[in-house]
């Protein structure tokens, strides 16, 4: 056996330190490693960081709908004055229409005698409306891409109402007079 240790070999730390002391030359330097330019900034996993980016993304819409859900003042002013005008509806979106929207999923149902109520098609057999017909025809409606009809669709529906806001029907009212008493 050879008296002098390999560096390999070496258990013992304080053993390595003395050699390191005393043979210097068996210990080569590493040459020092260069620094990447790239910093690692993000500490958080990427699912982590794509739920937030979501979740930031969809607060923005959110927040929008809370908002005038909640402030009457807000809606009057996004509704603006006097009866709609061909304008709006040119453009494609308007106030009156983000608010229609913000009551169909903000809005609670508006109590209606019982007198008043129209007629309730599910009771009697076979009286579906058209999207009930089959469930491709249901998702389309849930997420609000089914072509909606005028008419007989809508007499079975119960309107919504925002909170601080009158009922449907004193809204339509309102409508009309104002259609007739603008020039």
């Amino acid at each position: 056996m050879s008296a002098t240790p390999v560096a390999g070999r070496i258990i013992s730390r304080r053993a390595q330190a003395l050699l390191k002391k005393h043979a210097p030359e068996r210990f080569p330097t590493p040459p020092p490693k260069a620094k990447s330019s790239k910093t690692d900034d993000t500490s958080w996993p990427k699912s982590v960081r794509y739920t937030f980016y979501t979740v930031c993304a969809a607060s923005v819409p959110f927040s929008i709908g809370t908002a005038i859900s909640l402030s009457p003042k807000l809606r009057e002013w996004m509704a603006g004055d006097g009866a709609p005008t061909g304008d709006d509806d040119a453009s494609g979106v308007s106030g009156g229409k983000l608010i229609q929207v913000v009551r169909q999923y903000w809005g609670t149902e508006d109590d209606i005698p019982t007198v008043d109520k129209p007629a309730a098609g599910y009771i009697s057999p076979g009286s579906r409306k058209v999207w009930q017909e089959d469930n491709y025809s249901s998702f389309l409606h849930f997420l609000g891409l089914d072509a909606k009809t005028q008419g007989s669709e809508n007499l079975g529906e119960v309107p919504l109402s925002l909170e601080h806001e009158p009922p449907a029907n004193i809204r339509h009212d309102q409508e009309l007079l104002d259609k007739f008493l603008s020039p």
